[in-house]
């Protein structure tokens, strides 16, 4: 897996690595698992920070990992047209939000994964 440069000394997986070890509750862990995933379905993304906020990428913005009081989200660049049937995505019309809560459901893996490795598919011209 490749990382990018900051505009500070640190990588953005060591920013990354602090962000979830800051945090101090359900979100460190849920935010690790998440990002797990990302490097699972997509073995050579490359990790930035962006925005002050963990972004992954492999040809153009894949995703961003945000965390609020009550949610991690997962924002997807252009990715709202991916059929959601279990409701786990939130579309604005451009891009495509996952919010997970503290006890997500067990289908949250699944549909995430499939989320990325669709999103990356039609980057690439694969997913047409």
């Amino acid at each position: 897996m490749e990382t990018t440069a900051s505009t500070t000394a640190e990588s953005p997986s060591a920013l990354i690595d602090a962000k979830i070890q800051g945090l101090g509750d359900w979100r460190g862990p849920m935010l690790s698992r998440l990002r797990a995933l990302i490097r699972q379905a997509v073995p050579d993304v490359t990790e930035e920070w962006k925005w002050s906020t963990p972004a992954w990428s492999h040809d153009g913005l894949v995703c961003t990992g945000e965390t609020y009081k009550k949610a991690v989200k997962m924002t997807f660049a252009k990715g709202a047209s991916l059929p959601d049937p279990s409701g786990l995505f939130n579309s604005s019309g451009v891009s495509t939000a996952f919010r997970s809560r503290l006890g997500a459901a067990p289908t949250t893996r699944t549909c995430f994964r499939q989320k990325l490795v669709w999103d990356v598919c039609r980057r690439s011209g694969r997913g047409r």
